[in-house]
C-alpha cells in the first residue's frame, strides 16, 4: 500500500504548533522529501509511479495546496529509501529525481505552477542505479550527491549548481574506498541512518561521512 503523506509530519519538523493537530492527507504517493524557504514556506515533493508531485503549505503546515506534477519520469525511484528530493535555494527551488536506469534528473519552479526539467546531475550514463541520492542548497548554491558506480566500484561521487540548478558541474568523486559496498543505508540528508549527508554553514559545504560515533568530514 502506498505512503499517505500528512500534513502532521510537516508541523513536526518545521513548527512549534501545538500537539494533537487533525491528521490530514496531502495526497497518495510515497517517499515524501521536505524543505523550508526563507520565508518559512515548506515545501513537498513525492513520487507516486512515474509522476513526481509537488506541493507547499504557507501556513506552517497547517493546510497544504493541491499537489501538482512536476513531471512525468519512465523509471522514477520512489521507494524503499529512495525518492525525489527538494532544497530552497535564493532563486528558488530545485527537485532532483533518479531513475531505475541510473539518471539523476533536475527541475526548477518557474511559478507557482510551472516546473521546467533543466539538466542531467551525472555527466556519465547510467551510473546511479542504486537510486541512494541526497540534495541541499544555500544561498545560489546547491549539491547533489549519490552512490555511483562509474569505475566497477560503489563510491560517494557529487555535482555542485552555482545557478539554482539549471546548471551543473563537473561530477567530482566525493569518497572511495576499497570495503565500499552497496549495503550502506542510504545517501538522503535528514535520515538517522544515514552514512553520508550534506552539511551548509558559515564555513562552506561539506559531506559528512559517518561510522558509528565517528564522522569524516570532506569541506567542498
Amino acid at each position: 500500500m502506498k505512503s499517505i503523506i500528512f500534513i502532521s509530519i510537516a508541523i513536526i519538523a518545521f513548527s512549534c504548533s501545538q500537539p494533537n493537530h487533525e491528521r490530514n492527507s496531502i495526497g497518495d504517493g510515497e517517499m515524501p522529501n521536505i524543505t523550508r524557504d526563507q520565508s518559512g514556506n515548506i515545501h513537498v515533493v513525492y513520487g507516486d509511479g512515474q509522476k513526481i508531485l509537488y506541493a507547499v503549505s504557507t501556513n506552517e503546515g497547517k493546510s497544504f495546496s493541491s499537489p501538482i506534477v512536476v513531471s512525468s519520469l519512465p523509471g522514477l525511484a520512489a521507494s524503499h529509501m529512495r525518492g525525489p528530493q527538494i532544497a530552497a535555494t535564493s532563486k528558488g527551488l530545485i527537485i532532483t529525481a533518479c531513475t531505475e536506469q541510473g539518471n539523476i534528473y533536475s527541475f526548477i519552479q518557474e511559478s507557482a505552477n510551472k516546473w521546467v526539467p533543466s539538466a542531467r546531475v551525472n555527466d556519465v550514463d547510467t551510473i546511479a542505479k542504486e537510486n541512494l541520492m541526497s540534495l541541499s542548497a544555500d544561498g545560489e548554491l546547491a549539491f547533489a550527491i549519490w552512490q555511483d558506480l562509474r569505475g566497477g566500484q560503489n563510491a560517494i561521487y557529487g555535482s555542485r549548481s552555482m545557478d539554482g540548478g539549471r546548471t551543473w558541474e563537473r561530477n567530482k568523486l566525493i569518497y572511495a574506498s576499497p570495503a565500499f559496498s552497496s549495503g550502506w543505508a542510504g545517501a538522503s540528508a535528514g535520515l538517522s541512518s544515514s552514512k553520508f549527508q550534506i552539511s551548509n554553514n558559515a564555513g562552506g559545504t561539506s559531506i559528512i561521512k559517518r561510522e558509528g560515533f565517528c564522522k569524516t568530514v570532506c569541506r567542498l
